[in-house]
């Protein structure tokens, strides 16, 4: 009789995988992310020979993202290659060739690999992207949480399905051990790369992973970890209904990309639910993947709710909060990290600053989405929205267009007009938030 050790060493085999895959059925379209370590190339197999057993199969796009921090990942991206044509899944390479940051490598390099992903999404028109994180990789992100004393949120570690990300998120494998995934592998006589960096001592997550044998001797095993941040992830939901419904029904957000929040009805909520709101907030505002820590949002909050405040403001995650009497505005800063101007196709879709989805219709070589900047709406004519901060709009979307005049395409409401040709004939470029609201 196999013993609960063999059961967290054994390969999955294809009917616990039709069990962990069957919420992907549904969709059309899947990017899967592939590194070419275990995990991810475990992922992608046992994708590949569950899709074979459907009758509608969802198209599977395979991407490796190649940061450009080491040079052996352009021959590893190429074997992922080979394995992708074994199975016949269509696969790209994408690059990450920006400068590269001379501290939080790790992070920065996270960050830009979601990036990355998302746009090789919306381009192939996926509507979910896949990712092979694992029940060890949840252990490890509540205990990293925990060392930054994060609250419930952060303690409630990665959700299986994400879907306040355009495209969505999904993790179908984060309750199965990475010890599983390496023994599919084995099992059919795969090999997979090691990435150097995930034994280096110098950054925490490697110094957590290489506790995680001693916590275990404590009692403090993965799966326990896990199984906490899976009842922590509850208590998140629950919160973030009530979070939701607050925003709803008392907030209101600019097509621009602005938010109002009353702080008189803020400050009502219990504290818990109001630290949150504000949070999400900034990360839906600012485009950001995280939402800043719980110690700077504290600060925030408190200043936020308190009502002697009746001007001045705070900047924090690349937005601004400009207080008023009863509201307060947040808006994307426009200061140290300006969001960039980016070409548009001539006829394509994409994402624009991590908030808005841009669509062009036969627009000429030249054609630009830009920042409105400070002044611009003198600067271009247009009227500024009523009853807001002028200032609010300046990381605003505007669409420069040769032999147009600039427009700000998702003005559209008194007081804020909207510059620009119109027909059937006219090139076009039709912007709108990626996110509404606080799903």
């Amino acid at each position: 009789m196999p013993t609960a050790s063999d059961r967290a060493h054994s390969p999955i085999g294809p009917d616990e995988a039709e069990v962990l895959f069957a919420d992907l059925a549904d969709f059309k379209s899947l990017v899967v992310a592939v590194s070419g370590g275990a995990d991810s190339l475990a992922l992608l197999v046992l994708l590949a020979e569950w899709r074979r057993s459907l009758d509608n199969k969802p198209a599977l796009l395979a991407v490796t993202v190649d940061h450009k921090l080491r040079p052996e990942a352009a021959d590893e991206a190429l074997v992922v290659r080979q394995v992708c044509d074994d199975l016949g899944i269509p696969h790209r390479i994408v690059t990450w060739d920006e400068p590269k940051p001379s501290s939080n490598v790790q992070a920065k390099a996270r960050t830009a690999r979601y990036n990355l992903l998302e746009q090789a999404a919306c381009e192939s028109g996926a509507s979910a992207i896949v990712l092979a994180h694992h029940l060890d990789d949840q252990a490890e992100t509540f205990l990293y949480r925990l060392a930054r004393g994060s609250g419930v949120y952060g303690l409630a570690g990665m959700s299986r399905v994400r879907t306040d990300t355009e495209p969505m998120l999904l993790r179908p494998l984060l309750e199965v051990p990475k010890a599983r995934l390496e023994a599919t592998l084995r099992a059919k006589a795969l090999s997979w790369v090691e990435d150097p960096s995930n034994l280096d001592p110098h950054y925490e997550r490697v110094r957590i992973r290489q506790s995680m044998a001693m916590l275990g001797e404590l009692g403090l095993t993965a799966e326990k970890l896990a199984d906490t941040a899976r009842r922590l992830g509850r208590a998140r939901s629950a919160l973030d209904a009530w979070v939701a419904r607050f925003f709803r029904e008392k907030c209101e957000m600019h097509p621009a990309g602005p938010v109002r929040l009353p702080r008189g009805a803020l400050s009502e909520l219990p504290e818990e639910v109001g630290l949150r709101l504000l949070a999400r907030v900034i990360r839906l505002v600012g485009g950001g993947n995280y939402t800043p820590r719980l110690n700077k949002i504290e600060r925030l909050y408190t200043k936020v709710i308190d009502l002697s405040f009746a001007s001045g403001g705070a900047t924090l995650g690349g937005v601004r909060v400009h207080l008023r009497r009863t509201d307060a505005f947040l808006f994307r800063e426009l200061g140290r990290n300006p969001p960039d101007a980016l070409s548009l196709p001539e006829t394509g879709v994409g994402h624009w600053d991590n908030r808005f989805l841009f669509e062009t219709r036969k627009v000429p070589a030249g054609s630009v989405i830009q920042p409105l900047g400070v002044g611009g709406f003198a600067a271009f004519g247009l009227q500024p929205p009523q009853e807001w901060p002028k200032s609010a709009f300046a990381s605003a979307p505007l669409v420069v267009i040769p032999g147009q005049m600039p427009y700000i395409p998702v003005v559209d409401e008194p007081g804020g007009v909207i510059s620009g040709l119109r027909g059937p004939s006219c090139p076009t470029c039709v912007v709108k938030l990626l996110h509404t609201g606080l799903s």
